[in-house]
């Protein structure tokens, strides 16, 4: 058997592909942190969210929190983010 599997939306896996035990479970695809998302599957990286919205995550095992730029929430009245994430 000749396949790999992707890691899914809200989850990278940044190791190059040199090692074997950096690749054998899913778990070794981690769940974006605060801040970021991605919609790609197989990402090497996480996105931030632009500049005046943000993502707070309190249970970083929550796919759903981090798979889509919807995810990240505009400010509220009275507030700001000056930073991407």
């Amino acid at each position: 058997n000749n396949t790999c599997t992707n890691c899914g939306a809200g989850r990278y896996l940044t190791d190059d592909g040199v090692s074997a035990e950096e690749h054998n479970v899913v778990e070794k695809c981690l769940v974006c942190s605060a801040g970021t998302y991605t919609e790609e599957t197989s990402a090497a990286t996480c996105v931030d969210c632009v500049i005046g919205k943000y993502l707070t995550d309190d249970d970083v095992t929550d796919l759903e929190r981090h798979d889509q730029e919807t995810d990240c929430s505009i400010c509220s009245a009275g507030m700001y983010s000056g930073v991407n994430g």
